[in-house]
């Protein structure tokens, strides 16, 4: 059954329900990304060249993990052969090699974390008004996992290792999963200022929101595993919610919307003049996705708070078999806490946060065609129910013109795993991946990365067709003002 879960894990990791990269920054910074900058920082459109933009459909995802990797294996080969996995602690136990996929974990003393983002992108349009003002329109369905503060003791081999009635502190930890698809009304507004350009720009979101779930622990405990797989710990103040239908199997119907809620992206961008060649510095600052969905359909809220010990015997649940039984799995969880299945539930309710982010840009003209670009993203828990993404530097050199465009990104994901990528533009059509490596064969493969799309915007005009006026001559990537 151990090994049941670990491929059930990785297969939602790998194989999500929607197939936005972590970024895409090295297309997304690009002086031609249009309206795709906007969710980088809303206020970068502003600063497009083109009259108008056209998103016509996207898809991408991320994923990054400490908990386990697969062995000796590429993302290509895993699509290939998902369903013939071996368990790694088996292999182990037993002194065998194997000739197929290995999941196994990871024995580093670190807290563990997982997070997985994706996206798929609906026909968007945004348009100029005039020279200083852009609207827009933005359609995308997104899907998050996340965990993160996970102590090491979880890990599998630690926890697996231990001897019974060995205790071992447990700190508040918190994880989600959540879906939504959005759709944002975007506007944007430059204005010229002797030492360059200052932009803002605001793109307020309507969600629909279709499955969720989350838990979260406030206080510090202490855990000990039992005989017979059980495990009992000190008092426990847990929270966790989640909507009936995300355990629903593929071939049950489900409903499309179990809740709505609102958000908001927030930016201001600023050009350095460089005179006649373009801006120097281009620096901005962004807010992403703040908001909350409230999920009243199919939805439950527990809390469970013990003034004493509780104990969970692990071989009652030994029944769970498919996705399906996973409501079943928390009735025996509960009534083995608190004595009935509804003992803990609040109400059939909850609001949940979205994966908030503070965001800081800069990009260097290098020359007329290569340009050095970093961001810094932070993640921001605002409510205790938010999933929480995890910290990203990159910098990514790149070349672009009006028709294409390369970059290189470098990355540091949870200031843990270093990624080297590779962002293209080419005419209306991009792709890229900032987690290259991963498409060769890897000893721990841990996460990937790609994406790919099509847009439209008057790249194969003239000099002027399709261009805002003042736009510059000869290099359009640097618009004059």
């Amino acid at each position: 059954m151990q090994q049941k879960y670990g491929i059930l894990f990785f297969v939602l990791l790998f194989v999500p329900a929607f197939v936005q990269a972590q970024f895409q920054f090295g297309v997304r910074s690009d002086n031609f990304a249009g309206l795709m900058s906007a969710n980088l920082n809303p206020a970068l459109t502003a600063f497009s060249p083109y009259r108008w933009d056209i998103q016509v459909a996207g898809v991408a995802h991320f994923t990054e993990n400490n908990f386990g990797y697969l062995a000796d294996v590429s993302v290509p080969e895993l699509l290939k052969s998902a369903d013939d996995f071996d368990f790694g602690p088996n292999l182990r136990k037993e002194n065998l090699t194997s000739e197929g996929i290995v999941l196994d974990f990871y024995e580093d003393g670190r807290e563990r974390y997982l997070y997985s983002t994706s996206t798929i992108s609906y026909p968007s349009v945004s348009y100029a008004l005039r020279e200083n003002h852009r609207l827009g329109l933005i359609l995308q369905s997104r899907a998050v996992i996340g965990f993160d503060n996970v102590s090491e003791n979880f890990s599998y081999y630690t926890f697996n290792t231990r001897a019974s009635y060995d205790t071992f502190p447990v700190p508040p930890a918190f994880g989600g999963i959540t879906s939504w698809t959005e759709m944002g009304l975007h506007y944007s507004y430059k204005r010229e200022l002797k030492s360059g350009v200052l932009a803002v720009g605001l793109t307020a979101k309507y969600l629909t929101g279709h499955e969720a779930g989350y838990f979260y622990t406030d206080k510090r405990f202490r855990m000990a595993r039992l005989p017979q797989n059980g495990l009992t710990g000190t008092p426990v103040d847990l929270n966790f919610a989640y909507t009936h239908t995300l355990f629903s199997d593929s071939s049950t119907p489900t409903p499309f919307s179990n809740g709505r809620g609102l958000g908001f992206d927030l930016g201001l961008a600023w050009k350095i003049d460089g005179g006649a060649e373009g801006y120097v510095w281009k620096l901005g600052i962004s807010l992403l996705d703040m908001g909350s969905i409230r999920f009243d359909r199919a939805a439950f809220r527990h809390e469970i708070k013990l003034d004493a010990p509780g104990t969970l015997n692990g071989n009652s649940y030994r029944f769970y078999d498919q996705l399906s039984e996973s409501q079943a799995v928390i009735d025996t969880f509960t009534t083995q806490l608190m004595g009935s299945p509804n003992a803990s539930l609040i109400e059939n309710a909850f609001t949940q946060g979205l994966p908030s982010r503070l965001s800081l840009q800069a990009d260097r003209r290098i020359s007329s065609k290569i340009y050095l670009g970093a961001i810094l993203v932070q993640p921001l828990r605002l409510v205790k129910t938010a999933i929480s993404g995890g910290s990203l530097l990159m910098v990514a050199p790149r070349y672009e013109s009006r028709l294409i465009s390369v970059s290189v990104p470098l990355s540091v994901y949870q200031w843990d795993k270093t990624h080297l990528g590779i962002s293209l533009r080419l005419g209306p059509l991009y792709l890229g991946s900032d987690n290259l490596l991963s498409f060769s064969k890897q000893p721990k493969l841990s996460g990937a990365d790609f994406f790919a799309g099509l847009r439209l915007s008057p790249w194969l005009y003239g000099r002027d067709k399709g261009l805002l006026s003042g736009s510059i001559r000869g290099n359009s990537a640097c618009p004059k003002f």
